[in-house]
């Protein structure tokens, strides 16, 4: 039975995070995600000053490459009437998460990670620190970070479910080819598109993003909003649309125990309804890895989880590790 200190399940940018910081405290990786990469995703792309921050400290990224658009001018409105204008502003990027999420990915292999993409977990036993892949084949872990989405596996095995319907967002977006935007095109928000969520407009080279979510309880419509909105923006007649679940609440103060960790949207932390962009999934992947799990002494033990900040969280105490909140 093959065996790492640490196996990653998802490899977007949390799981390809977490795995690059841990390779760097010289631990033996293993990424497993049912996709093979590259793969589509749903997300704006949106990069912000923060996540640019923590691509450069995990990968040595450089904004200045041509998988990133900058963008400096932004244009908010609320129930279609124009609320705020704001140009020049402090850079964001734009990037295809077909390309960005493969790059990272492919950085983490390059760097000795074991490469198990495009292959499904059958059976996962936290107990017994294993886990079973659909051919059979069995491997073994001493921590485990779950990074694979709002539909986790692991956070099925962990809580009995990998969210709460109540407490879940959904969104629809497409990729527009026929809207060609230039360099001076402002990334477009409209809140009130949909209730407790927004519509989103992201324009990049030879497509735009655009798409509208929120909590899904409250939007049992989304595929009539979605079209309302596309109407408001003149465009998006016969492209194709995708739909995927979101983080919007949930937050668990303990998402995990001992030897294993969620990670990314699987924090529930709200991320892209809270407009955060990529940055929290990042940033909290990264400190996962670094600070847990770590070598320690002979023999490679591994420490356990101890704690979990919760400052960007619902709550606003300090967390168990001082460092973390000290930056």
């Amino acid at each position: 039975m093959a065996g790492y200190d640490l196996i990653v399940v998802g490899a977007g940018p949390a799981g390809s995070a977490a795995a690059m910081t841990a390779l760097k405290a010289g631990l033996s990786v293993a990424v497993i995600d049912k996709a093979a990469f590259p793969r589509s995703k749903l997300c704006g792309g949106l990069i912000t000053g923060r996540c640019a921050r923590h691509l450069d400290e995990v990968f040595g990224r450089d904004m200045n490459e041509p998988l990133f658009e900058e963008r400096q001018s932004f244009e908010f409105f609320i129930d279609g009437a124009p609320l705020a204008d704001m140009h020049d502003v402090p850079p964001a990027h734009l990037t295809m998460r077909w390309d960005f999420d493969h790059a990272l990915f492919k950085q983490v292999i390059s760097a000795g990670a074991d490469d198990l993409s495009g292959t499904r977990i059958k059976a996962l036993d936290l107990e017994a620190r294993q886990v079973t892949l659909a051919d059979g084949a069995a491997l073994h872990f001493k921590c485990l970070i779950g990074a694979d989405g709002v539909q986790s596996i692991v956070a099925k095995e962990l809580f009995g479910e990998s969210f709460d319907p109540k407490k879940i967002g959904f969104a629809l977006e497409i990729e527009d080819a026929a809207c060609q935007p230039n360099a001076q095109t402002p990334i477009r928000v409209d809140f009130a598109v949909a209730d407790w969520g927004y519509g989103w407009s992201f324009p990049k080279q030879g497509s735009t993003t655009i798409g509208v979510g929120g909590l899904q309880t409250e939007n049992p419509d989304m595929k009539e909003r979605l079209a309302a909105y596309l109407d408001v923006l003149g465009t998006g007649e016969g492209v194709k649309v995708k739909g995927h679940f979101l983080p919007f609440g949930g937050y668990r103060s303990r998402p995990g125990r001992e030897h294993v960790l969620l990670a990314g949207a699987r924090l529930a932390l709200s991320i892209r309804s809270r407009g955060r962009g990529l940055a929290t999934p990042c940033s909290r992947a990264c400190w996962q890895g670094r600070r847990w799990p770590m070598p320690s002494g002979p023999g490679r033990r591994i420490r356990p989880l101890q704690g979990i900040c919760p400052r960007r969280g619902p709550s606003e105490r300090r967390c168990a590790v001082p460092a973390c909140c000290a930056r």
